[in-house]
């Protein structure tokens, strides 16, 4: 339980960071940028990490969509690539990789 506490307590302190960053440098409210935020990751996948490295707080709605954030790559590697496929390197060479 205290794990779980401090990794949201650690998520919370950064994502401040970010909305600080973004306030100085667009001079957004943190209202907005909190809702906007928490609204791209809930639609879009973005995390606040990319949403700060791919600055979504200025793009609108249809150019968000054509990003392809992390959780949408793993949805998309897992339906076109096997697991077999992915593990093949680690079970032949697993020997040699340190």
């Amino acid at each position: 339980m205290e794990k779980s506490f401090k990794v949201f307590k650690r998520i919370i302190k950064n994502l401040n960071k970010t909305m600080k960053y973004i306030h100085k440098k667009e001079g957004h409210l943190y209202t907005f940028l909190f809702l906007d935020i928490v609204w791209c990751y809930l639609r879009y996948g973005i995390t606040y990490n990319e949403y700060r490295i791919f600055e979504f707080y200025n793009l609108e709605g249809s150019k968000r969509k054509t990003y392809i954030s992390r959780r949408k790559y793993k949805k998309i590697r897992k339906k076109l690539i096997s697991e077999d496929i992915i593990n093949v390197p680690s079970k032949s060479f697993g020997p040699y990789i340190l």
